[in-house]
């Protein structure tokens, strides 16, 4: 969500880049404001954010439709190209100026360079990296993860699993604050937390459980295993792994690993699977992964397989029109807590809702699941 000072300076803006981008000429005489509201204008119209995912904040149709006019303008994005590209090339000149700024100006930089990419690079090849910032409770620094993201254009179906989907992200702002309520161990509850994320496509959610250990706000070590199938969308997920945990603390495995639920749905409970599943985990993680009408089946075979009893399934759903049939699979599949047909059974239920985009027109409904063993 938009803070309201800054849904404010995107509404009263000038909407072009050639207007509102500042003059490189004089560069060491640009404000660390003027450029940081360059930036936030130039982040607002090319890294987009995920569609499902918006709260209040809405911005009307006519405003809306002049911002994406000039999002599909070439002229404009060529400009806003050639203007990061020049900041950067010559960021000696306002980053050196020995005043107490100096830190946040480089920061902008780095800011400057990973919009660049989005804009000349990643972007233009379906590819945009995204920076995702969670609130982590009353008085901490918010938790960011880093994804690299297939863009909403692209139709291969690998690219479907490349892309941050709006349960994820749903998610893991129910996480971020409260990881204790999703069953991430307090100290002494178990040796190691093993963690695992079933359909991980970028890996959303196990990047956060990993940041939460990083940062001290889960304290056990933790072990936490990404499972996806495509080769291409594991290959994207132990990349946002590595670029998010480049030297990882001593306490914390993330491991990024090849998982097919009708393979273990399959297989005989009898025959070991290879590790890393080969032992129980304490909690398991899934966002948007019914999408067929066997998924349900498959997916709760596979929990059964790898859930160690006293250990907790968290499941999101979308709630999409014309996709009524594979969602109620979920309810169908998987009994209630507490009835007598074993196995693994829904425990609590909530419904989310949230605006598609800023302009409220249309809403987005999801469904949490918080599933144990019977």
């Amino acid at each position: 969500m938009l803070e309201n000072s800054k849904k404010n300076d995107i509404l009263e803006a000038p909407k072009l880049p050639t207007q509102f981008l500042p003059s490189l000429r004089q560069l060491s005489g640009q404000s660390l404001s003027s450029v940081q509201s360059a930036l936030e204008l130039l982040r607002y119209l090319y890294l987009p954010t995920v569609f499902g995912t918006h709260s209040a904040d809405r911005l009307s149709s006519e405003e809306h439709d002049t911002w994406e006019e000039v999002r599909r303008d070439d002229y404009e994005r060529s400009h806003s190209v050639r203007w990061l590209t020049g900041f950067i090339a010559r960021s000696s000149e306002w980053t050196v100026l020995g005043d107490a700024d100096e830190k946040q100006r480089e920061g902008l930089v780095d800011d400057a360079a990973a919009l660049l990419a989005c804009c000349a690079g990643a972007s233009a090849a379906g590819r945009l990296q995204r920076t995702l910032s969670f609130p982590r409770g009353d008085a901490k620094n918010p938790l960011e993860i880093v994804l690299q993201d297939a863009g909403l254009q692209n139709n291969v179906i690998d690219d479907v699993g490349m892309q941050t989907w709006g349960s994820s992200l749903v998610l893991a702002e129910l996480l971020a604050p409260s990881p204790e309520k999703f069953g991430l161990a307090d100290p002494g509850e178990v040796a190691t937390l093993r963690v695992l994320e079933l359909g991980a496509g970028t890996g959303l959610l196990s990047l956060v459980v990993g940041k939460l250990v990083e940062l001290g706000d889960i304290q056990s070590p933790a072990e936490l295993v990404a499972t996806d199938f495509q080769p291409a969308v594991i290959r994207n997920l132990r990349a946002n792994v590595a670029f998010n945990f480049p030297d990882p603390p001593h306490d914390l495995t993330l491991r990024v690993h090849e998982l097919d639920w009708k393979q273990v749905h399959d297989t005989p409970s009898t025959q070991r699977l290879s590790p890393p599943l080969d032992s129980p985990f304490d909690v398991i993680l899934a966002a948007d992964v019914i999408y067929e009408m066997d998924h349900a089946e498959w997916i709760k075979s596979t929990v059964e397989r790898l859930l160690r009893p006293g250990g907790q399934f968290h499941l999101i759903i979308p709630l999409r029109p014309g996709h009524s049939r594979e969602a109620n699979t979920v309810e169908r599949v998987f009994p209630m807590a507490g009835s007598s047909s074993g196995g693994v059974g829904i425990d609590k239920v909530a419904e989310i809702e949230k605006d598609a985009d800023w302009l409220g027109r249309e809403q987005v409904r999801y469904k949490w699941y918080g599933i144990r063993w019977n």
